[in-house]
C-alpha cells in the first residue's frame, strides 16, 4: 500500500499540511501577543480619553452609519481618526491576517472532511485513515491544534482586543466593500467569549465548549477521534517508558490532545462517567496537572470542575491519600536518582565500555530522572494552582509537604540530569556530520535567515514566508525525507538544526559502528593467523612446540571471524559466541595456560569479540528513546521560575554556566513539537516558525546569564564610587613625603579585588562553548558582551532619566546643577568602563559611544513623535533592540523622555518674555533684575555631560519645535482664523496705501491706522515670532558648540568636512551656471548623508534651513512689516546694549524678534523679502521725511529701530550691504550712525 506520507499521496499531504499550517499559526499568534498596540488595550485613563470615540467593539456593527456619523460631525476626530489609521494599519492588518489564517484552517479541514466521505481520495475515507498510523495521527493533531489556536488566541489576546482590531482593520481596509471578504464568519468566530487571563477573573459559562462549537465540525470525525485516543497509543510510546509507573507520562502528549479535544463533545465531559472513568484510569491516576502546548499548562481539578462526570472520575486521583501516595514516590524516586547521576557523572565514570555495558541501567536512570522532574514541576507550578481556589490550594500544600519540595533541590537534579544525557550525547571533537544539514549548509542556513529575518523587534508572518523559500529548501528538503512516524522522526531531528547543537557522542558511535565492528574483526582474526603461525613452527615462540592440529585449528578460527557479516547481525551474534566459547574451551582442554603468550592472544581475542558483540548491540532504538524521554516542552514556560535559582548559582560560582548550556540544550528539545510537521511538508514557514521559538529560546538564556553584566556592574558601582571619590589622581610630579598620601593601599586594593571578581564573572560565561540554540549561534563572547551593553544601557538610561527632572518653579534654575550632577554620574561610567575593558576583553570606548549615542537618538526620535502625524513605533526604530531594550519611563511632565525635559527647561530659562539675550556676550539676562541666567557655557555643559549626540539630538527636537511653530503662521493669515475677522479688508487697504512706489503726505496717521485695524492678531503673532527666534539663538549656540568642540578634537574631520561641503557647493553653483556639468541624481544620497556629517560638526546655518514649505499667502509682507512697527513702540536703543525692552510688563526681546521674522520670510518666496524690505524702506523715508519738515532735532525712535533691523538683517544673512541700501539711501545710515 502507498506510504500515507508520501510525496505522491495527496490524500496524507493534504492533511499535513493542514497540520502544517495548524503549527505556524499558533506560532503566529504567540509571536504577535507581544506586539500589540497599547491603544487597543484601553487600560490608561489618556487613552481613554483619547481614543475612545474612534477604537470601537462589535456594538459598531449594529449602527455603523451612527458612529460614522458622529465622527464626521467633528473635524478633530477625524484628523485623530485619519492618524490613527496611519500608526496602526499595519499591525493591525497582521493581526486580521492571523485571525484570517485561523478561519481558514478550519474551514481546510472541514473541507478535507467533506472530500474523504465523497470520496474525493481514491481508496481513502475517514475509517482507512484512522487505521493507518500517521493517518489517524494527523487527523488527532489537526483537531487538537484548532482547539489549541482558539485557546491560545484567547488567552494571549483578550476579547475586547479582538474585537477593536477586526472593527479598525473593517473601516480602514477595503473589506468592508470586498464581496469575497469573509470577515462576517471571522467576526462570529472570534468575538469574545468573556474570558479573562488576569489572575482571579472568573470562568465564563460554557466556555471553552461553546467557543468551540462556534464552527460546527463533523460529530462522527470527532467522535471517532476521541475513540482513537481513548483505546490506542498513537505515536507508540509506551515501548520508550516500559514500566508501568512511567505510563501516564508516556502517554502524556495523547493526555492533552484528549483533554482538548474532549470540548468539541462536552457531552461526555458532562454525562458520560464510564468513558470519563476509562480516561482517567489510562491517562490520569497519578497526575492531574498537564501541559497541553509549549509549557501551556492545566490544572484538571479545575479545568473539569463545571463537569459532573469528569469531576467524579477525577474524584480518585484528587483523593488526598493518592495524591500524598504520588508526592512521597516521586519525593524517594528523586533523592534515588539525584545520587545516581552524581555518581555517573563523576570525572572518568562513563567511558565508551561502561555506556555499552551499561545502557539499559543509564536508560532507566534517565527515563526516572524526567518523570520524577516532570511530576514535581507540573504539579508544584504557581500556574497551576489558583491562589482563590481552596481545594487546589489544599492539594498544592499536600504535595509540597509530602514531596519535601525544595525548589533548589529539584533544579539542581534537572541541572544534573541535563548533564548526564548532554554527556551521552556529546559530540567529538573532530566528528562531522554525515548526513542532513552539513555544517557548510548551516552557515548558509544561518547566513540566509541573518539577511531574511526582518529588524530585531519586528514581527514576521509567519504563514506567508515566501520570500525565504528559495534560501532555505535546499537545505531543510533533504533533513527529513519521508518521515514514517513521530518516532522515527526523533532520530531525524538529532540532524535538525532546531533540534540539537550537532551530532551527539551516541550519534557518533551509530556512525562508526561498522567501522569499528570491522576494525575489531579483524584484529582477532589476525591474533588468530599469528597463533596458527606459531604453531607451524615458523614462527618460534618461547617453549611453544610444532603442533599441526592446534595451527590448523587456529586457522579455521581465523577463516570464521572473517566469514562474520555485519547485515546479518543476529547470525553474527550467535556465531561470536560460539568462537568466544571455543577460545575458552581450546585454552583449558590443550592445557595453553602455561605459556602466557599464547594465553594474552586468546585474551585478545576474545576481548575483541566481545567488542564486537556490544558494538553490533548498538542499536538507533536507544537514540529515539533518549529523544522521547529527555523531552522538556512541558516546562517551556515553567523553567522560568526557576530563573532565580539560575541566576543565584551563577553569582556564588560563574563556571556553573557549562551545566547550564546542557540545560539549555535539553529544553531546546521542545522544539521539535511544532518543527515536525512543519518539517516533514516541506513547508516555507519553518524558517519563521523556528526563528520564533528559538529567539524565544535565546532570549531566556539572555536573561538568566545577564545576571553575569548585572554583577559586573554592582562591582563596577563600588569601583566608580573609589575612583570618583576616594582615590585622589596623583599628579605628575609628586613630593617624596606625600607619597604614601597618594598611595592609598587599602581603596586601591579593593579597586583591586573588584577587578577579580569581575574577570572572574567574565571566564564564567566565557567558558560556555558556542552553542547552537535552535537554529540560531549562541557565541558567549558575544552574549557576553551584549550583557554588558544591556545592563549599561539600562543604568545610563536610569542616570539620565532620574538626573534629568526639573522642578520648574524652582529659583534659581536647577538645569546647572542637575547638568553637573549628571556630568559626574557618566564621567564616572566612563572611567570604569575604559578602566575594566581589558580586563573582560571588550571594546569598551566603542560600546560606550555606540550605546550611549542610541539611547540619546531613540529617546530624540520618541520625543519627536509628538510632532510627526505617522508615528515611529518601537518595534520600527532603527535604535530599538530586542536583545539590548533601551527602557522605557513613564512622563513626568508633558515630554516623553529626559531629551524633552532638558530642551523644555532651556526653553523656559530663556523664554523671550522673561529674559533679555545679549548677542555680544552670548548671554541671557534676567529682564526685572538684570541678573545673568545662563549663557553659552550651558552648551558646554551639556557636551560635556550627553556629548556630542546629546547637544545634536537637542538641535533635532528643536528643529521640530520650530516647524510646529512655522506651521501656525499661515493660519494667522488666514480667512479662518477668529481673530482676524474683518482683517482682510484692513491688509487690502493698507497694502494699497503703503506701496513702495507711493509718497504719502502724512504718513504716520497712514501706518497708526493700519496697525490699530489689526491689532487684534498681534499678541499670538507676537508669540510664535518670539518662540521660533529664540529656538533659533539656541540652534546657533549649539551650532557653535558643536564646531568649537570638532575643530578641537577633531581637527581632520571638521577640515575635510569644511572642504568637502566648499566642493560640493561650488559644483552645484557650477551645474546652475551650466546645466551640462555634472549635478547629483535623485537617487544619489550624497548630499543627505553629508548634511548628517554637517550639522553633527556644527558647519551649517540654522538661518539658512528651510523648515516648513509654504503656498502663496495673499498681503504676507504686509502682514509682516505692519507686524513689526507695531512692536518698534516697545522697543528704545540702548548705546550699549542696543534695542531693548521699554517697559518689563509689556516684554519684547531684540534678537529673537528679529530671528524669527527672518526666519519666517526664509520659508516663502524671495520677492515676498523683497516687498517686506521695501516696505520698511518706505518706512524709514516717510518717517525720516516728515521728521525734517516738521524741524525735528532727534530721529525718531520707530525709524533707529527700523534701521537697526535692517542692519542687523544683513549681518545675520551675511548679505551684501546694498540690499538694505537699495531701499534705504546713503545718508540716512550715515546720520543713523552718527546717532549710534
Amino acid at each position: 500500500m502507498l506510504d500515507f506520507l508520501a510525496e505522491n499521496n495527496l490524500c496524507g499531504q493534504a492533511i499535513l499540511r493542514i497540520v502544517s499550517c495548524g503549527n505556524a499559526i499558533i506560532a503566529e499568534v504567540l509571536r504577535l501577543s507581544e506586539f500589540i498596540p497599547t491603544v487597543f488595550l484601553l487600560k490608561d485613563r489618556a487613552d481613554q480619553q483619547r481614543y475612545g470615540d474612534i477604537i470601537f467593539d462589535f456594538s459598531y456593527f449594529k449602527g455603523p452609519e451612527f458612529w460614522e456619523s458622529k465622527l464626521e460631525a467633528k473635524p478633530e476626530l477625524q484628523d485623530l481618526d485619519e492618524e490613527f489609521r496611519e500608526n496602526n494599519i499595519e499591525i493591525v492588518t497582521r493581526f486580521y491576517l492571523a485571525f484570517q489564517s485561523v478561519h481558514k484552517y478550519i474551514v481546510d479541514l472541514n473541507r478535507y472532511l467533506d472530500d474523504l466521505n465523497e470520496g474525493v481520495y481514491i481508496q481513502q475515507t475517514l475509517e482507512t485513515v484512522l487505521l493507518n498510523e500517521d493517518g489517524k495521527q494527523l487527523l488527532c493533531e489537526a483537531l487538537y491544534l484548532y482547539g489549541v489556536m482558539l485557546l491560545v488566541i484567547d488567552q494571549k489576546i483578550e476579547g475586547e482586543v479582538r474585537e477593536r482590531m477586526l472593527v479598525s482593520y473593517y473601516r480602514y481596509s477595503a473589506a468592508r466593500s470586498s464581496a469575497d471578504s469573509n470577515m462576517d464568519d471571522i467576526c462570529k468566530l472570534l468575538r469574545s467569549t468573556g474570558y479573562s487571563s488576569q489572575p482571579g477573573a472568573k470562568r465564563p459559562p460554557n466556555y471553552p465548549e461553546s467557543y468551540f462549537q462556534r464552527v460546527p465540525i463533523n460529530e462522527t470525525f470527532i467522535s471517532m477521534v476521541i475513540g482513537r485516543l481513548r483505546s490506542d497509543d498513537i505515536y507508540n510510546q509506551v515501548s520508550a517508558y516500559p514500566l508501568p509507573e512511567h505510563r501516564s507520562t508516556a502517554l502524556a502528549n495523547q493526555a492533552a490532545m484528549l483533554y482538548v479535544i474532549l470540548y468539541f463533545e462536552p457531552s461526555i465531559l458532562h454525562t458520560h462517567q464510564a468513558k470519563m472513568r476509562e480516561i482517567v484510569d489510562k491517562y490520569f491516576p497519578d497526575n492531574w496537572v498537564i501541559s497541553i502546548y509549549m509549557g501551556i499548562t492545566v490544572n484538571l481539578a479545575d479545568a473539569w470542575e463545571p463537569y459532573k462526570a469528569a469531576k467524579t472520575a477525577l474524584n480518585n486521583t484528587l483523593d488526598l491519600s493518592n495524591v500524598k501516595e504520588q508526592a512521597s514516590r516521586y519525593a524517594s524516586v528523586s533523592e534515588r536518582v539525584r545520587a545516581q547521576v552524581q555518581q555517573f557523572l563523576k570525572e572518568g565514570y562513563l567511558r565508551e565500555e561502561v555506556l555499552l555495558d551499561n545502557i539499559p541501567r543509564l536508560l532507566n536512570c534517565l527515563r526516572d530522572c524526567n518523570v520524577a522532574i516532570r511530576w514535581l514541576m507540573l504539579h508544584t507550578a504557581d500556574s497551576a494552582c489558583d491562589p482563590n481556589n481552596k481545594r487546589l490550594r489544599q492539594i498544592k500544600d499536600q504535595i509540597l509537604a509530602d514531596s519535601r519540595y525544595n525548589p533548589k533541590i529539584l533544579f539542581q537534579l534537572l541541572l544534573d540530569t541535563a548533564q548526564f544525557e548532554f554527556i551521552l550525547k556529546e559530540k567529538t571533537e573532530d566528528y562531522q556530520p554525515k548526513d542532513g544539514i552539513t555544517s557548510n549548509g548551516l552557515d548558509r542556513l544561518h547566513q540566509s535567515l541573518i539577511k531574511k529575518m526582518p529588524k530585531p523587534g519586528v514581527v514576521a508572518h509567519a504563514c506567508n514566508p515566501s520570500t525565504w523559500e528559495a534560501e532555505a529548501g535546499g537545505f531543510l528538503s533533504s533533513s527529513q525525507p519521508g518521515l514514517q512516524s513521530v518516532r522515527k522522526a526523533r532520530v531525524e531531528s538529532v540532524n535538525n538544526p532546531q533540534c540539537s547543537s550537532s551530532s551527539y557522542m551516541f550519534k557518533q558511535m551509530l556512525s562508526e559502528k561498522q567501522s569499528k565492528w570491522e576494525h575489531y574483526k579483524k584484529e582477532g582474526s589476525e591474533r588468530m593467523t599469528e597463533l596458527a603461525d606459531v604453531f607451524s613452527g615458523v614462527k618460534p615462540l618461547t617453549r611453544v612446540e610444532k603442533n599441526e592440529n592446534l595451527q590448523a585449528w587456529f586457522r579455521e578460527i581465523s577463516k570464521q571471524i572473517l566469514s562474520l557479516n555485519y547485515d546479518d547481525s543476529t547470525a553474527a551474534g550467535r556465531k561470536t559466541v560460539q568462537l568466544i566459547q571455543a577460545l575458552e574451551e581450546v585454552q583449558e582442554f590443550h592445557q595453553l595456560e602455561s605459556n602466557l603468550q599464547v594465553c594474552q592472544f586468546l585474551a585478545d581475542t576474545r576481548k575483541f569479540l566481545h567488542q564486537m558483540i556490544r558494538t553490533i548491540n548498538i542499536k538507533e532504538e536507544v537514540l529515539i528513546t533518549m529523544q522521547i524521554v529527555g523531552d522538556l516542552s512541558f516546562a517551556w514556560q515553567l523553567i522560568d521560575s526557576f530563573t532565580s535559582i539560575m541566576q543565584e548559582s551563577i553569582r556564588v560560582n560563574p563556571s556553573m554556566v557549562t551545566k547550564l548550556r546542557a540545560t539549555f540544550l535539553k529544553l531546546a528539545s521542545a522544539l521539535d513539537l511544532p518543527l515536525l510537521r512543519i518539517n516533514q511538508a516541506n513547508s516555507p514557514d519553518l524558517l519563521s516558525v523556528s526563528q520564533y521559538y528559538s529567539g524565544e529560546l535565546v532570549s531566556y538564556v539572555r536573561k538568566v546569564l545577564q545576571i553575569i553584566p548585572e554583577s559586573m556592574f554592582t562591582s563596577l558601582l563600588k569601583i566608580i564610587k573609589l575612583q570618583t571619590h576616594d582615590i585622589i589622581e596623583v599628579p605628575t610630579r609628586l613630593d617624596k613625603d606625600r607619597l604614601r598620601d597618594y598611595a592609598q593601599l587599602g581603596p586601591r586594593y579593593e579597586v583591586a579585588k573588584l577587578t577579580h571578581a569581575i574577570s572572574i564573572f567574565t571566564e564564567g560565561i566565557l567558558m560556555m562553548k558556542t552553542t547552537l540554540v535552535g537554529i540560531i549561534k549562541v557565541d558567549p563572547k558575544q552574549l557576553l558582551e551584549d550583557g554588558i551593553r544591556k545592563e549599561l544601557v539600562k543604568r545610563v538610561a536610569f542616570a539620565l532619566h532620574r538626573g534629568l527632572i526639573f522642578n520648574p518653579r524652582a529659583k534659581p534654575s536647577e538645569l546647572m546643577p542637575k547638568l553637573k550632577e549628571l556630568g559626574a554620574t557618566m564621567d564616572g561610567f566612563h572611567r570604569s568602563f575604559e578602566y575594566i575593558q581589558d580586563y573582560v576583553s571588550i571594546y569598551g570606548l566603542k560600546i560606550w559611544q555606540e550605546e550611549v549615542s542610541r539611547i540619546i537618538n531613540y529617546n530624540v526620535e520618541q520625543e519627536c513623535n509628538n510632532f510627526l502625524r505617522t508615528k515611529i513605533q518601537d518595534w520600527q526604530s532603527m535604535y530599538q533592540s530586542t536583545h539590548i531594550p533601551i527602557p522605557k519611563f513613564a512622563p513626568v511632565d508633558e515630554s516623553i523622555t529626559f531629551i524633552g525635559r532638558l530642551c523644555r527647561e532651556i526653553l523656559r530659562i530663556t523664554d523671550p518674555k522673561m529674559t533679555c539675550y545679549i548677542d555680544q556676550l552670548n548671554t541671557w539676562y534676567d529682564m526685572k533684575t538684570h541678573q545673568e541666567v545662563t549663557s553659552s557655557r550651558l552648551f558646554s555643559e551639556i557636551q560635556s555631560t550627553l556629548g556630542t549626540f546629546g547637544l545634536n539630538g537637542l538641535d533635532r527636537l528643536l528643529c521640530f519645535m520650530i516647524v510646529k511653530e512655522l506651521q501656525k503662521f499661515p493660519q494667522y493669515v488666514s480667512e479662518d482664523y477668529p481673530e482676524r475677522e474683518n482683517c482682510s479688508g484692513n491688509f487690502k487697504n493698507a497694502h494699497e496705501c503703503c506701496q513702495p512706489s507711493k509718497k504719502h503726505t502724512n504718513s504716520s496717521k497712514v501706518y497708526l491706522s493700519a496697525i490699530t485695524k489689526t491689532q487684534k492678531i498681534w499678541s499670538a503673532y507676537l508669540e510664535a515670532i518670539m518662540k521660533v527666534g529664540q529656538m533659533q539663538i539656541l540652534r546657533q549656540q549649539i551650532a557653535n558648540e558643536l564646531n568649537s568642540s570638532c575643530r578641537f578634537d577633531s581637527r581632520h574631520l571638521a577640515a575635510a568636512l569644511d572642504n568637502l561641503n566648499k566642493a560640493l557647493l561650488a559644483d552645484i553653483e557650477a551645474h546652475y551656471r551650466d546645466p551640462s556639468l555634472p549635478y547629483p541624481k535623485e537617487d544619489n544620497t550624497l548630499l543627505y548623508e553629508i548634511t548628517a556629517y554637517l550639522e553633527a560638526a556644527g558647519i551649517h546655518n540654522p538661518l539658512n534651513k528651510i523648515y516648513i514649505t509654504t503656498k502663496r499667502l495673499p498681503y504676507f509682507p504686509i502682514v509682516n512689516f505692519l507686524f513689526l512697527i507695531a512692536q518698534l513702540p516697545k522697543l528704545q536703543y540702548n548705546k550699549n546694549l542696543g534695542m531693548v525692552c521699554r517697559k518689563p510688563a509689556d516684554p519684547v526681546d531684540w534678537p529673537p524678534l528679529v530671528l524669527g521674522l527672518l526666519t519666517l520670510l526664509k520659508q516663502f518666496h524671495s520677492r515676498y523679502t523683497e516687498q517686506f524690505l521695501a516696505l520698511i524702506g518706505q518706512f524709514i523715508r516717510s518717517t525720516m521725511e516728515q521728521c525734517t519738515s516738521q524741524k525735528m532735532p532727534e530721529m525718531p525712535a520707530d525709524a533707529v529701530g527700523a534701521l537697526l533691523f535692517l542692519e542687523d538683517y544683513v549681518r545675520y544673512t551675511k548679505l551684501p550691504r546694498r540690499v538694505a541700501e537699495a531701499h534705504v539711501p546713503n545718508f540716512i545710515f550715515d546720520e543713523f550712525r552718527t546717532v549710534l
